[in-house]
Order: C-alpha cells, then sequence, then structure tokens
C-alpha cells in the first residue's frame, strides 16, 4: 500500500482545546500519523478532530480516534450526512462519542458538557 500524498494532519490550539484536522484517507498506513497527532495531547486538554475533509475511514482510523485517553474522549466534527457520518453512526451505536458539524459547535458542546467551572484543560 503505497503513501498517499494528499493526506495530512495539521493541529492547533483553539479557545483552549486540541483541534486535529485531518486531510484524505485515514487507513492503516496513516492512522499512525493521528495517533502520533493525538498522542500530542498528553496533558487532559480536551481533543476535537476535524473529519470534514476525510475522504475515507478504515478500521484503523476508528480505532485511532476511539482510544481511551487521559482527557477523555475526542469530539468529532463532521459533515452532516456525509459516508463518514453514516459510518460513525453505525460503529458508534451509542453514541458515546460526541459529534458535531461545525468547530465552534463542537467547542460549545463539549464546553457546556464539561462539570460547571471547569476549563479546557483541568481534568
Amino acid at each position: 500500500m503505497a503513501y498517499s500524498p494528499e493526506f495530512s494532519i495539521t493541529t492547533r490550539s483553539v479557545d483552549g482545546y486540541f483541534v486535529v484536522s485531518v486531510q484524505g484517507e485515514l487507513d492503516m498506513v496513516t492512522a499512525p500519523q493521528l495517533e502520533q497527532a493525538l498522542a500530542g495531547c498528553s496533558d487532559g486538554v480536551p481533543i476535537i478532530a476535524d473529519l470534514r475533509n476525510v475522504t475515507f475511514l478504515a478500521s484503523h482510523g476508528i480505532r485511532a480516534l476511539f482510544r481511551e485517553r487521559s482527557g477523555g474522549q475526542v469530539a468529532l466534527v463532521v459533515e452532516p450526512e456525509s459516508h463518514i457520518t453514516r459510518l460513525l453512526d453505525i460503529v458508534d451505536n451509542n453514541h458515546q462519542m460526541p459529534v458535531f458539524a461545525g468547530l465552534q459547535a463542537a467547542i460549545q458542546g463539549v464546553t457546556e458538557s464539561r462539570p460547571s467551572g471547569e476549563s479546557p484543560g483541568e481534568a
């Protein structure tokens, strides 16, 4: 399996949240890069994974997203009505991983779900 040059991951801090944006195919070749990016946030800061530009999501990518982390679950941003949304509906049948249609909606939703008075980064 060849490396996909269209694949990229960028990380940034937005309003106290660690945002990981993924573009391209998230499969067995590229999932380790996502794991590494997510591991870069090990200090309890809430993580939001922006999957709006993911074109393919294989089981290795799903496993990387659903892995337990010290800061809690990763919140996901996906395009509504996309094949990625449908796949996440199938594998996360209990809806334990929050999914949002936009980054600001994810920040607001994660903020509202945190205990009162707890700011991002406090665990």
